[in-house]
């Protein structure tokens, strides 16, 4: 079971891949200009349809005034948003460059063969 769905997936992918190589060459090319140029004109052409008109119109009156009504209050709570990411940023930043240096200052000292409790001082990222 498991060697029949290994093969099945096998050749999936040589198909696919068959695919891929083939779509790059010339000839593959020009067909899909051929076929894709009409298909591309009758869709342009329902851009500018009545139904296309219609559903603007039905998005304008109904949907854009309620998103552009939350647009005030999202200005009044950006500004205590920003300043609660900054002040985030600051202790990630702090926590960091604490925990960088007790890690370069243990590798310092074990390079020196001394341990922090010789030297009698706590180390003050602790």
């Amino acid at each position: 079971m498991e060697f029949g769905i290994i093969i099945k997936n096998v050749v999936i992918m040589g198909v696919l891949t068959g695919l891929l190589f083939f779509s790059q060459s010339a000839y593959f090319s020009q067909k899909a200009q051929d076929f894709g140029a009409p298909v591309l004109k009758k869709g342009t052409g329902y851009a500018g349809s009545q139904y296309i008109g219609k559903a603007n119109e039905w998005l304008e009156n109904n949907v854009y005034d309620k998103i552009s009504a939350l647009g005030g209050e999202v200005e009044g709570q950006k500004a205590a948003l920003g300043d609660k990411i900054v002040e985030q940023k600051e202790k990630v930043e702090k926590a960091s460059i604490d925990g960088a240096k007790k890690i370069l200052a243990e590798k310092v000292l074990g390079i020196l063969g001394v341990t922090p409790q010789d030297l009698g001082v706590s180390c003050p990222a602790d």
